[in-house]
Order: C-alpha cells, then structure tokens, then sequence
C-alpha cells in the first residue's frame, strides 16, 4: 500500500507521449504557391496583353475609319469644285461662281494636307509611300481640273460658250481621274484595316490558347492542393485529439491533486489489518497532525476508546461487503480535545493501486454545536412565538375594543345629534315664531336672547360634529364651478347684520387680474370664510373688517388665489399665534376671558383648507388687529358660468327668480309635537294647507288616499321610519304612475345622511333646526315646478 505515495504511480501519464509522425508538408506547400503565384502572374499578363490587343484592334480599327471617311470628305471637296462650272453653264454668272471655285480648291487643298500629314505619322512606311503615290496622281488630276474651269470663265466672259463647253467636258474627265483616284485609296485603306484585323485577332487567339492553359494548370494545381490539405487535415486532427486528451488526462490528474491537497474532508486508505497506508495533506489542517505522523499507524489510535471496539467491527462489516457505510465517530485531535467526525468507508481491496478501505471523514463538530444552537433557539422562538401569539390576541381584542368604541362613539354622536336637534327645533322655531308676534320691548329682547343663545348653541353643536367628522377622516371635498366674487358677497351679506349691531364697517374687495370663475368646493370654502369673518366681527369692538381676494400665482388651468380676512380687533400675541390653530384653544385661556367660544373653529377651517389643498395662516398685533388668510389652487372653469354664478347641487339651492305664490296641499310627517307645531305654524303663514301624519305608515297610507303637491318626511319615527316609507311609496309609484316631491326634514346632520336619503328616493335634504328661509326657498321651488308642470299640461291638451 506504500505505493499510494508513490507519484510515478499516482501519475502514470507523467512518460513522454509518442505522437505520429508529422507530415512534411511545407516544402511542398510553399511549391505549390510558388507555382500558383507564377500561374496567376501569367494569367494576369496574358490578361492584360488581351486586353491591349483588343484596345490597339479598336484603336487602329477607329483610325482606318476615321481615314476611310477622311477620303469621302475629298471626294465630297471634288463635287464642290465641280459645282460652280456647272452653276456658270446654266447661268452665265462668271464672277460669283469663279470665287466659289476658288474657295472649293482651296478647302480641296487643305483636306488633302491633312491627309498626307496623317500619313508622315500614323501609317506604316510602306503602306504611306503607295498612298502618296496616289494622291500625288489625285493632286495634279486636280490641278488640271482646276485649269480647265479657269479656262471656262475667261471663255464665257470672252462669250465662246462652244469653246467653253469643250472645256467644261475636259473638267468632268479630269474630275473623274480625281475620284478614280479617291476611290483606289479607299480600297487601299479598307485593305490595310481588314490585314490588321485579321493580324489581330491571330493573336488575341494565341494569347487566348495560353491563358487555357494556365487556368488549366492553375485547376490542377488548386485540385492536387485540396487533395492534399485534406490529407495533411486528417493528419493534424488526429494529433490534436491525441494532444486534446492527453491535455484532458493531465487536468485531470491537476484536479484531482489540487482537490485531495486542499480539501477539507479526511481522505484516507486503510488496509485490512486497520493500519493507515494512505492519508490526505487536509489531516494537518484538520486535526493538527502531518500525514507521515498517522500512515502506518492503526486508525483506531485516533478514534475515542469507548468507540474503538465498535470502529473495529465496523471496519470488519465494510471489507465483508461490497458498498458504503455512513457512521458517526469521536477522533482526538492533537491538542488532545475530541471532535465529531462523519464518516463515508468504501471497500476498495480488490481495486489496483488502493487495495484497501477507502475512508472520507468530515469535521461536524461545528455543524453539531449549530444544530444544538438551533436547537435550543427554536425552543427560545417557539416559546416567543406562543408570548406574541398571545400578544396579538390580545392586541386583537384592543383592537376590536377600539372598533367598538368608535362605532359607539359615532353612534353616540348621531345620536346626539338627532337629539340636540330635535328639541333645537323647537326651541328656535318657537322662538321665530314667537318673534313674529307683537311683543313689547321687554318680551323681544327676551325673545331675542333667546334665539341668539340657540344660535349660538348650534354653533357650538356643529362645530363639534364637524371636528368629528374630520377626525374619522368622512369629510369629502367636491370640485363644481363657482363664482368667487359671488362666494364673497353672500358670506358677507349674512354677516354683515351682526356687524352692523356692533357698530362695525364690512368691505370686500376682489384685485385687478384674479379670475373668479373657478372649480372647487364653494360649500367648504363658504363655512371657512363664515368662521374667519364670524370670529373678526366677534374680537373686533370697533372699527371694520374686511374681506380680500387676491392672486398669487396663475397658469392656464389653474389659479392660487389667497383669501384674507381683516379686522381691527384686540389681536393676537405672537407667542399665542401658532395655537389659536390647535383644537379647543383660544388666544385667551385665562378663565376671565372676555370672548366664548369652543376653539374649534380655526382648527376646523385650517383642516378643511388642507383637505382643498391649501394652507392657513395669520399675521396679528395687540391693539391693531388681525389678518387671517388662507390660500388655495382652484382649478379654471372651462367654460363660462350661467348667470345665477354657482351652479347649484341640489334643486333647493337655486335662489327662485321671482316671487312665487306659494298655494301647496303638503303632507308634515313628524313624530315629535313640538317639531309638529313648529312646522305646521310655519308652513300655514306661508299659504300651505297642511296635513300631519305622525309616523312613516300613515304617511303612506295618507298618500295613497289623497292628493299631495309635496311631502316633508322625517327621518326617525315609530312604526315606520321615513326611509322605508319612502321606498314604500315610490313602489307604490311605479305601478301607479305619478311622482309626489319628498325632501327629508331630520335632525340627522352626519355624513352620509343625505346621501342616504336621496338612495331611499327623497328629492331633497333638509336639516333641522329648519330655518324659515330654507322651508321658504323650498315651498317656492316645488310651487314653481307644479306651476310648471300644469301649464304643460295645458299646452299637451
């Protein structure tokens, strides 16, 4: 087993590899491109000579034409001195065509000068010595030609027109001699070319024979080339497989030794008889010991005495099997404490070169000290687990507590509030009514305090709901078109009499450039200013409060318009400025304070401008007074408003256009007597002729028996309460026909009251305490409608 450590042996590829014989094919190859260059070079020149060929045939072929032609041009010259001695013979004008005969020589002359020059330059010598000849022979034919139509002017002009027609006839034979002459060179030159040709194209067809061969040869070439790279191909694939593998085998081995030197498992080889032939270098890391220390040593030196009986039958168990086995072992460690070792043995004694009990052990001490950390933490986190589960229950049920108590909270508040209201129903009407009496002056401003304290009172109640409402986050903001100047004078206007008895002058003022016609929520916006201008007109004594509108910042949608409000009051100190906003809180605290008052009123108006996207804010001095502002975006109306400014939400919102007799047969369905007197008083001084029904079942029975122009239903009643009655009678409708007005007249004042009733099929909504001008507004628009309503029936019959 000694020879597991021997490295020829662990490494048996380490011999030089004999590979086959490479292949010389170099010289060959460098051969073959040798003869390939030469080829090609060939085949280029043999090209190229082509080509000059053909371009000198062209050449040479284009300049015998061009001479060719160069003769018809002489000949054509000929006709031309011909052509006056034949003008003179029909019309005896000597001088005239005597000067053309001599212009007719001359271009004869020069044509043929132009000839012999082309000849001296670009003929062959032997072939330009035969056509001189000629033209010498053309040239004196001329010369004679030209003296015989000399002769034949002076002949007419001496008037021997005989003698002067056998001249003339000399001229023609002398002109025939010139062109017999012109026509031999022609065939002369057509000659030449036609040589020429024929010289050519016998050697375009041998340079053509020779580049045949050298495609031919460069074809074999390239053939025997392939042939044989293919060859020295298979060659050089098949030692670079040789290569590839034993580069493979070599990694291998690289990687085997690289694994077993730097691994953190024990490898290790134990023969049958228990002594260690063989263990890794990772023993030194692992357990503190240098290999040679353990090889040759038993392996049960190492192993825990109370396991080394059991590690030796378990040795015994593996060399009578085949397979592994899995065990868990205690082995010292050089520092002499135990650690916890996870043992894989594999029976190897028949294998060559390892002929023993191949053994990997891991170090699981760690591993086991985290599993019984772990342990102990899941413990620790079950235990935790059961303490938050518990924990939530119980934040469960506090949470469920608190659901309870808003639930009750706003059970309790709508509740209060149909309870306040009810009897405040009574109260201020009573007291309305009680006003519209003569009185003496003692009893009105008894009267009088009495309303106020109501209003007041209200006040106070409707602060607090809507600080509620605003806590449970049911406030919601609307977006319709409003006119803000419209907005201003209306929340002015209905301060303004408690100004007034105060001795207080009110201004508004709108500046140049800010837009009024805007979208946004004129009924939140209203409520703010109300409570601004309501607490300047309370801490001011004296003086003026005012009203301003001014823009801050303008793009094409949208404008930022900022809203103060002024007074001249008592002011606010500025360390008290930043609180008069908090909830229940005055600038005043003191219990001698001079002014009342819940302090929810600029807590309510400052979350109502956040919720409009806006901010609040005040600048004040002691004794000079306050300024109070808030500013908003609004978004621009796209298109202009009707001419009554804000558009309305609701039918009793729209201000009637005229007075209205008001002549209605109304049906008051109210449980509570007071309310029921209150009602029914007010509603007869207005011309109404009035029935009660004191529960939501009569009011449905009275309905179906008589005829009514309008219904005002409460809410809260015994038997059956006014929704349920509504939905009753608009059943009832819709298998009738007909439709009867029912607006809601309830101290229910929540969010989501009103839309609860307009969802059960009332048209309109209407809170109590009712004031008389809301009942009245009401009266008038169902009586304008019924007013409406018969005069279309007039017109349909």
């Amino acid at each position: 087993m000694s020879s597991l450590r021997d490295k020829s042996k662990l490494h048996p590829t380490s011999n030089a590899p004999v590979h086959p014989p490479r292949p010389r094919w170099h010289t060959l190859y460098l051969s073959l491109v040798i003869f390939e260059v030469l080829t090609i070079g060939l085949s280029l020149f043999v090209n190229h000579r082509m080509g000059v060929i053909y371009s000198d045939m062209v050449t040479k072929n284009q300049l015998w034409a061009d001479r060719i032609g160069s003769y018809a041009d002489l000949s054509r010259a000929v006709a031309t001195v011909n052509e006056p001695i034949n003008e003179i013979m029909v019309t005896s004008k000597v001088a005239p065509e005597r000067k053309k005969l001599e212009e007719a020589r001359v271009a004869f002359n020069r044509k043929k000068r132009m000839i012999e020059a082309d000849l001296l330059t670009n003929v062959p010598l032997d072939v330009a010595t035969k056509m001189r000849v000629d033209l010498n022979l053309i040239e004196k034919a001329m010369t004679q030609m030209y003296r015989e139509g000399e002769r034949v002017c002076r002949l007419l002009q001496g008037g021997h027109g005989a003698k002067a027609t056998q001249a003339a006839g000399k001229m023609n034979h002398w002109s025939q001699q010139v062109n017999g002459g012109i026509g031999r060179l022609q065939e002369n030159s057509r000659a030449v070319q036609a040589s020429l040709f024929t010289q050519q194209v016998a050697t375009a067809r041998t340079q053509k024979q020779y580049e045949y061969v050298a495609v031919a040869s460069m074809l074999i070439v390239m053939v025997l080339v392939a042939f044989y790279g293919y060859h020295v191909s298979r060659t050089m694939q098949a030692t670079e497989r040789t290569e590839e593998r034993e580069e493979a085998l070599r990694e291998s081995e690289s990687r085997f030794r690289s694994l077993i030197s730097n691994s953190t498992d024990i490898i290790a080889v134990i023969d049958v008889q228990g002594i260690v032939r063989y263990i890794s270098p990772a023993t030194e890391r692992v357990l503190g010991y240098r290999p040679e220390r353990i090889e040759e040593t038993p392996a049960c030196d190492l192993i825990h005495p109370e396991e080394r009986t059991r590690f030796e039958d378990h040795l015994k168990q593996v060399i009578y099997q085949d397979g592994t086995l899995q065990s868990d072992w205690r082995v010292r460690h050089s520092d002499g404490t135990w650690r916890d070792f996870e043992a894989v043995f594999t029976n190897r004694v028949l294998e060559p070169g390892i002929e023993g009990i191949l053994m990997t052990a891991r170090d699981t001490t760690e591993q086991k000290q985290a599993e019984a950390h772990l342990t102990r933490y899941t413990r620790e986190l079950e235990a935790a687990k059961a303490a938050v589960e518990m924990q939530n229950t119980e934040i469960a049920a506090a949470r469920d507590m608190a659901l309870e108590a808003t639930r009750t909270k706003s059970e309790f508040l709508a509740n209060m509030s149909h309870e306040i209201r009810t009897p405040m129903n009574g109260v201020i009407g009573m007291t309305n009514l009680l006003l519209e009496t003569p009185l003496d002056a003692d009893q009105k401003d008894c009267a009088t305090t009495i309303r106020n304290s109501a209003d007041a009172l209200m006040t106070i109640i409707n602060d607090i709901l809507d600080f509620s409402k605003l806590e449970a986050g049911k406030v919601a903001i609307e977006c319709v078109d409003f006119d803000l100047e419209q907005i201003l004078t209306e929340t002015l206007a209905l301060l303004s009499p408690q100004a007034e008895r105060k001795g207080l002058m009110t201004q508004r003022r709108v500046t140049p450039g800010c837009p009024t016609r805007l979208k946004g929520d004129p009924v939140r916006l209203r409520q703010v200013l109300m409570n601004l201008l309501g607490n300047a007109i309370k801490f001011t004594e004296s003086g003026s409060v005012g009203l301003r509108a001014a823009l801050i910042e303008e793009s094409v949608e949208r404008a930022v318009v900022r809203l103060i409000v002024l007074d001249t009051g008592v002011g606010i100190p500025k360390e008290r400025q930043a609180a008069v906003f908090d909830s229940f809180t005055q600038a005043d605290n003191s219990t001698t304070r001079k002014f009342g008052g819940t302090g929810l009123g600029l807590t309510i108006s400052r979350q109502l401008t956040k919720l409009m996207g806006g901010s609040m804010g005040v600048e004040s001095e002691i004794g000079l007074g306050s300024a109070f502002w808030i500013q908003i975006p609004f978004e621009k109306q796209g298109q202009a408003l009707s001419e009554t400014g804000t558009q309305a939400t609701n039918p009793l919102e729209i201000a009637p256009e005229e007075t209205v007799l008001i002549d209605l047969r109304v049906l008051l369905t109210e449980d509570n007597a007071v309310n029921q007197k209150v009602a029914m008083r007010i509603l007869n001084k207005m011309g109404c002729s009035v029935e009660l029904a004191k529960n939501g079942q009569e009011a449905v029975v009275f309905s179906a028996q008589e005829t009514f122009d309008l219904i005002f239903m409460d809410v809260h009643m015994p038997v059956l309460d006014g929704l349920e009655a509504t939905r009753e009678i608009r059943i009832r409708e819709r298998e009738t026909g007909g439709h009867i007005p029912i607006v809601a007249m309830t101290a229910s004042a929540m969010e989501g009251d009103r839309e609860m009733c307009l969802d059960a099929g009332m048209d309109d909504y209407i809170t109590k305490p009712v004031q008389k001008e809301t009942l009245k507004t009401a009266l008038e628009y169902y009586a304008r409608r019924k007013q409406t309503n018969a005069e279309a029936l007039k017109l349909a019959a």
